[in-house]
């Protein structure tokens, strides 16, 4: 495993540091979604600031990813029946409110980015909507602005959705071992 910097993450996990309380990682990458120096959104990536290949302790930095990201969103599949399949998504908000135990309960990830092209429409309309995720089914949970991406209003781009669904390998600690 590497970090945004191409960097390897150790084998071993490290501390996390003392604003963090008393986990430990092996390593961190904070994606997010700022501007460039050109106004031009992107994904970004905040992750442990080095000199000489040694991690500067409290340190960070951020690289850009990809140019042309608008928007990313992340929904949390959780499973609130134990029949190993998600039954509700979720913000993590939501989650972080449920306690630290509910992120036990996440099965799979979905994510989705809007990118946009650089070159404008040769012809300018309205900005359409686009959906980032499949409808939910009834008592889903879900949230309808995170179900759709409104373009800001502006000069008209093609744009387009890539999304995926991760699932995780993230068993109950009972069924990690005889409780």
């Amino acid at each position: 495993m590497t970090d945004c910097s191409g960097y390897a993450l150790p084998a071993a996990r490290i501390s996390a540091g003392a604003d963090e309380s008393d986990r430990a990682y092996a390593g961190a990458n904070l994606l997010y979604i700022g501007n460039g120096a050109d106004g031009e959104p992107q994904l970004l990536c905040r992750y442990a600031s080095r000199r000489d290949g040694r991690v500067q302790a409290g340190s960070r930095t951020s690289g850009a990813l990809v140019r042309g990201v608008e928007t990313m969103q992340l929904r949390y599949g959780i499973d609130t029946d134990g029949d190993g399949k998600a039954d509700a998504f979720l913000r993590a908000e939501e989650i972080r409110a449920r306690g630290e135990a509910a992120w036990r309960e996440v099965r799979i990830v979905q994510v989705a980015l809007v990118l946009r092209g650089e070159r404008p429409l040769p012809q300018a309309g309205a900005a359409a909507r686009l959906v980032l995720f499949p409808p939910p089914g009834p008592g889903a949970g879900a949230h309808a602005d995170d179900l759709v991406f409104h373009p800001p209003p502006g000069a008209a781009v093609i744009r387009r959705v890539f999304s995926a669904s991760v699932r995780l390998r993230n068993a109950q600690p009972c069924m990690e071992t005889l409780c």
